[in-house]
């Protein structure tokens, strides 16, 4: 659900080429790259054992040699149905700005 949606909607992006965009992590990339994945994933059942609600995190993260507004606001534009937790650091060791973004999805069934 969140999983198929995220790969998606990412897959869209026009400020990250295709193959700077992967699923857990890449192999030799340079800044800008994204990789996203479902960090946490929760079924609850219901008294008969069946599922009543499923809740999925998705994760982004976004990595780039200088700060990108316009791309974070793109990224955010692509998921305007969830609310969107968003944290930024420096990445000294990597010389990168990394944009972490986490979406959260609960439905019923």
């Amino acid at each position: 659900m969140l999983f198929d949606l995220m790969k998606e909607r990412l897959g869209m992006l026009e400020g990250i080429p295709p193959e700077s965009i992967g699923y857990r992590h890449l192999r030799n990339p340079s800044a800008p790259y994204l990789t996203w994945y479902i960090s946490d994933e929760t079924i609850t059942p219901d008294d008969s054992g069946r599922v009543y609600t499923r809740s999925s995190e998705g994760v982004i993260e976004l990595l780039t040699a200088e700060k990108s507004p316009v791309l974070e606001a793109e990224i955010e534009a692509l998921f305007p149905e969830y609310e969107i937790h968003k944290h930024e650091e420096y990445d000294y060791a990597e010389d990168v700005f990394e944009i972490t973004f986490t979406l959260t999805a609960i439905g019923k069934g």
